[in-house]
């Protein structure tokens, strides 16, 4: 074998790898649980940089939720605008 193979990493045939390493239909595929890792990876991040950084990390969660506030306002300025038509109709 050109590799040693590692605990928890199975091996495939020429034709499973092709498929994108799993005999399953969706071809191995999982984007969820690809989306969830990622999530868990940003946690773990944010965590280790307040550690490091405290102080630019209160800077990045005052902009993030300065955004979000932005956001909603905006949304409920088209919802009103969208209840402002159907009342003009």
């Amino acid at each position: 074998m050109p590799f040693r193979p590692r605990d928890g990493k199975p091996i495939y045939c020429s034709n499973c790898f092709d498929k994108g390493g799993s005999g399953s239909a969706s071809g191995g595929n999982d984007l969820g649980k690809v989306i969830d890792q990622i999530k868990v990876l940003g946690s773990k991040l944010d965590r280790l940089l307040s550690i490091l950084a405290p102080n630019q990390v209160i800077e990045k969660k005052e902009k993030t939720e300065a955004k979000a506030e932005v956001k909603e306002k905006t949304k409920t300025k088209v919802v009103a605008k969208k209840v402002k038509a159907k009342k003009n109709k």
